[in-house]
């Protein structure tokens, strides 16, 4: 479901992108809890998709990405 999400954008952005990756990581989690064999390698991507969302809150644009605002704008754009 994620991939489709923001793979049916033209132009995915940071306020699209980093909730869909949150919501990977909770799925993700209940998955890691069901299939005790993948655990392992489910938690790797999970790390790996947690620094990615971490990088996102660390630049100066984050607070723009995910304010009303921006959202205003791209509506307005597309």
């Amino acid at each position: 479901m994620c991939q489709e999400l923001l793979s049916a954008e033209k132009c995915p952005t940071l306020s699209l992108t980093l909730p869909i990756y949150e919501r990977l990581v909770i799925h993700w989690t209940a998955l890691m809890e069901a299939i005790l064999e993948l655990a392992h390698y489910i938690r790797l991507g999970i790390r790996k998709i947690m620094e990615y969302v971490a990088m996102g809150h660390q630049t100066r644009v984050y607070a723009l990405a995910m304010s009303e605002l921006n959202n205003e704008l791209i509506s307005e754009l597309v």
